[in-house]
């Protein structure tokens, strides 16, 4: 077996299988749903490893960006704690998967369905790169909100694959 065949064959063992992929869909539209229902939702994006083609099958999660509205993050004069929207959030998943495991990290909501995990990021829509990429606040840990634009991170990964060639 060659160098090329076992690079081959290893890929062909972490791939996604297509029911995988299925499921992780269907995840992605009941989550939409139920958000949907308690926020005006202007988009949902695929992050990560799975808007990247590189998921690996049976370990990696499923990262979304639930944008939704300024005035859905608004508070007062300002937008709220970056914490208070994240709790918001949980506590719509939780209501919704009674029988899921739905827990949150620093940036995330997790929801750990049997056949994958979906990490939910709160965001909101907060402009556009030089590059014309679109940016969002997302919570950065601490209570506020950070910037960060998941295509133009994606465009730097495809760029710099495409020069090591």
């Amino acid at each position: 077996m060659t160098i090329s065949d076992a690079f081959k064959s290893l890929l062909a063992r972490i791939a996604p299988l297509q029911s995988e992929i299925d499921a992780a869909e269907c995840h992605i539209a009941t989550i939409r749903t139920r958000l949907a229902e308690a926020y005006t939702l202007k988009g949902f994006v695929r992050a990560g490893s799975y808007s990247r083609g590189t998921f690996i099958r049976g370990s990696s999660d499923v990262d979304l960006f639930a944008v939704v509205t300024r005035d859905d993050a608004r508070w007062g004069r300002g937008y709220m704690k970056s914490d208070t929207m994240l709790n918001n959030f949980r506590d719509e998943l939780a209501a919704r998967f009674r029988s899921t495991p739905v827990s949150r990290d620093i940036h995330a909501i997790v929801v750990c369905f049997s056949d994958c995990q979906v990490d939910v990021v709160p965001t909101f829509f907060a402009g556009m790169t030089s590059a014309k990429y679109p940016m969002y606040s997302i919570p950065d840990g601490r209570g506020e909100w950070m910037t960060t634009s998941p295509a133009h991170h994606n465009a730097y990964i495809r760029e710099a694959d495409e020069a090591s060639r």
